[in-house]
C-alpha cells in the first residue's frame, strides 16, 4: 500500500475515499429512478458508476470494487432504450419502503464502521489524520460527507 503514494498523491487518495462514499449514496438514491425507468437516472447512473470505478481504483487500488462498478457500467450502457420516461430526479417521490431500505443501509454503514474501528481510540485529532492506513479517519469524514449530502438534498426538497 505504501507504493501507491509514489503513483497517486495522498490528497487524491483521501478525496477518492470521500467521493467514493458519496457515489455509493448516489447509487442508492438513483436506484429508485432506475426502477421507474427515468431517463435522467440512466444518464447519471452511468456517470456515477464510471466515476465510482475510478475512485475505487484510486483510493486503495481496490480493483475488485472497480471491476464490479465498471461491469455494471458496461452492462447498463446498451440499455438506453428502456429508460424512456421523462421526469425530474429532484422531485421524485420515494415510497416508505424505499426510505426504510435507504435508512437501513445508512445505519448499517455507520454501525459497521464503528464496529470495525472500535479498537481505535477516538480523539479530535482523528478527524485530521491523513494517510494510507488511516481508514478510521477516512470513515469518519465519509460519514460526515454522506450525511451532509443527505442534509443538502433534504433542504432542496423543502
Amino acid at each position: 500500500m505504501h507504493d501507491i503514494t509514489y503513483i497517486v498523491p495522498l490528497s487524491l487518495i483521501e478525496a477518492s475515499r470521500l467521493f467514493g462514499s458519496i457515489m455509493g449514496v448516489l447509487l442508492l438514491l438513483l436506484a429508485n429512478g432506475l426502477w421507474k425507468r427515468i431517463d435522467g437516472a440512466y444518464v447519471i447512473s452511468l456517470a456515477v458508476l464510471f466515476l465510482g470505478g475510478i475512485f475505487a481504483f484510486l483510493k486503495d487500488f481496490d480493483y475488485y470494487e472497480a471491476v464490479v462498478l465498471f461491469t455494471m457500467f458496461v452492462l447498463l450502457l446498451p440499455c438506453r432504450k428502456y429508460f424512456y420516461r421523462k421526469s425530474s430526479l429532484l422531485h421524485q417521490s420515494f415510497s416508505r419502503e424505499n426510505i426504510i431500505a435507504i435508512s437501513l443501509v445508512l445505519v448499517s454503514f455507520v454501525w459497521l464502521g464503528f464496529f470495525s474501528y472500535r479498537h481505535v481510540e477516538y480523539s479530535n485529532e482523528l478527524w485530521w489524520q491523513f494517510g494510507i492506513n488511516s481508514q478510521a479517519s477516512s470513515f469518519l469524514r465519509a460519514t460526515v460527507g454522506v450525511f451532509s449530502y443527505f442534509l443538502f438534498l433534504g433542504s432542496q426538497r423543502c
